[in-house]
């Protein structure tokens, strides 16, 4: 492979170009051989184009939500982008108080390699706490995120359950800078009031 220069993607972002590269792909037992792009920086491993997908006469069944490829050679479901592989997960059991926003710490995905991500809520919304929308940064494959328990009770975090997943940075609009207070300035606005902010641990 050799340096080739810039490819832009469909969002406009563009990415250095390493080279080409021929890959053996085996779906589900099917072996096809391929020439891929290689480029810095992308979060998928590799991406299928409608080149791929046409040469290999692949059908996506919306109604069954499969992908059939080569006549139905092969058949296999479609994987969505918020899948238990792009989550992130409760590093250990955390109890939230009520009415209280917390700092929890939370486990990326093994495969996910870089020193910042980006986390939004859950699409299903089936997290007890409400989830910050924000980029974080990642240290030893552990993320420190904001959540928020608008419940009039506590509610438990419990470790290795999903609480976030991974976005794309091109449905982000804009980012705003956000500090965390000092467990010293927390505790004086606090007080003994559970309705206040508490950074938990």
């Amino acid at each position: 492979m050799e340096n080739q220069g810039l490819i832009v993607s469909a969002t406009g972002q563009a990415f250095r170009l390493l080279g080409k590269t021929s890959v053996n792909c085996n779906i589900n037992g099917l072996c096809i051989s391929y020439i891929f792009i290689v480029v810095e920086h992308i979060f998928s491993n590799l991406i299928v184009g409608t080149d791929f997908l046409f040469q290999n006469q692949t059908v996506i069944n919306y109604r069954d939500n499969t992908l059939n490829i080569l006549d139905g050679l092969v058949s296999m479901p479609l994987q969505k982008f918020h899948s238990l592989d792009n989550c992130v997960v409760v590093h250990r059991n955390t109890v939230i108080p009520k009415y209280c926003k917390a700092i929890v710490p939370v486990r990326v995905p093994k495969k996910f390699i870089a020193d910042e991500i980006l986390l939004e809520p859950l699409k299903n919304y089936t997290t007890p706490v409400l989830v910050a929308g924000s980029l974080y940064t990642i240290n030893n494959g552990i993320a420190q995120i904001r959540v928020l328990n608008i419940q009039p009770n506590s509610v438990i975090l419990r470790k290795n359950s999903n609480i976030a997943s991974l976005a794309f940075p091109a449905t982000i609009n804009s980012i705003t800078k956000s500090t965390i207070p000092k467990r010293e300035t927390i505790e004086k606005k606090t007080g003994n009031n559970t309705g206040n902010f508490r950074h938990i641990h």
